[in-house]
């Protein structure tokens, strides 16, 4: 065999080892020319993101801004709402004027300015959230539903109304809707607010049936506002109607009188657990 044959049997076979040495060889952490492999990433916690507040911006439904998806209708999944029962005392403000014979076959006419029956009961309402900034902010549906009893007159300016006022106890059905802003407390079950502030506007469908010949009975629809404020659980609300309902007839010798609604109420909430 020649020189130049084994010359370059020889170079083969240090090549054959050098790439099988180098191959099965580890890496050292300080060796020159050592490439790392990529460290496996450690799997993601499937769980993690059920509990994670999404970051959102804007007004965006309020399901993105609590902490576990809502399947289905979201807005009627009710773990979204707020309920509450309490008192309510509901004011009937008259004004106008009534009529009444003046004994020689005509009439006269005595002002009712300033008379009020006051009527006094439960209340129950639920708040449903629909769009919030964050979890301390948004806008929302409150439907209420006042029932009361009394119907007391009481601030009459004349005493010939006085003189009509009967103790038989009445009766009063209020139903408000309101489109409500709030922000704190009470706001969404996600809030970490210890108060709450609020304020919106609506329609009422009012309905009464006082005992009193000078406010009789009556059922309409009102456009109404509210305010409220809370802290903690407890809730206090004003609501007052937009104007006075007229009842007016088109008899002459018939009372001329309009209706305006004030409502207090005193509420204790209630919401499912942040956790739910």
């Amino acid at each position: 065999m020649s020189v130049r044959r084994r010359l370059g049997t020889l170079g083969a076979s240090a090549l054959l080892f050098t790439h099988v040495a180098h191959a099965e060889t580890p890496c050292e952490p300080d060796a020159t020319g050592c490439e790392k492999a990529p460290a496996e990433k450690p799997e993601a916690d499937a769980s993690a993101d059920d509990r994670a507040v999404v970051n959102a911006s804007g007004l965006v439904p309020l399901k993105e801004l609590n902490r576990r998806p809502y399947v289905g209708l979201w807005f009627a999944d009710l773990r979204t709402h707020e309920f509450g029962l309490g008192v309510s005392l509901f004011s009937l403000g008259l004004s106008g004027s009534i009529a009444s014979p003046d004994g020689m076959g005509g009439s006269m006419r005595a002002s009712v300015d300033g008379a009020n029956a006051d009527f006094g009961g439960i209340s129950g309402s639920y708040y449903l959230p629909l769009v919030g900034y964050t979890p301390n902010l948004s806008i929302g549906l409150l439907p209420e539903l006042h029932l009361m009893l009394g119907g007391v007159a009481s601030g009459s300016t004349s005493n010939y109304t006085d003189a009509r006022a009967e103790t038989k106890v009445g009766s009063a059905l209020e139903l408000p809707i309101l489109a409500m802003f709030r922000i704190g407390r009470h706001a969404s079950r996600y809030s970490d607010w210890a108060i709450s502030l609020g304020g919106g506007a609506g329609v009422s469908l009012v309905s009464f049936n006082s005992g009193q010949p000078i406010s009789d009975s009556g059922s309409w629809l009102s456009p109404v506002f509210r305010i409220e404020a809370g802290y903690s659980s407890f809730k206090v609300g004003f609501e007052s109607s937009l104007g006075a309902h007229k009842a007016y007839s088109s008899d002459a010798a018939a009372d001329r009188v309009a209706y305006r609604t004030q409502t207090l109420t005193l509420t204790l909430t209630t919401q499912p657990d942040q956790e739910d």
